[in-house]
């Protein structure tokens, strides 16, 4: 499993860019709590990343998210 210094800076921008449209909603979508977060938690779809990310990249946001 990849580590986030190993993240390209141009996912890293995409990821600042997502992040910061989903900080509007985030506090609503998520399914889990604050100081208990969880993959499994995070409003991220697979929808949302088609033709953006691949699925290695997909996981690598689950993971920064925590």
């Amino acid at each position: 499993m990849s580590h986030p210094q190993d993240t390209s800076a141009e996912i890293k921008a995409k990821l600042i860019l997502d992040e910061a449209n989903l900080a509007f909603c985030e506090t609503t979508e998520r399914r889990d709590e604050v100081g208990k977060r969880t993959a499994d938690g995070s409003p991220w779809e697979d929808g949302k990343m088609e033709g953006e990310f691949d699925q290695d990249d997909y996981h690598r946001i689950l993971e920064l998210q925590l």
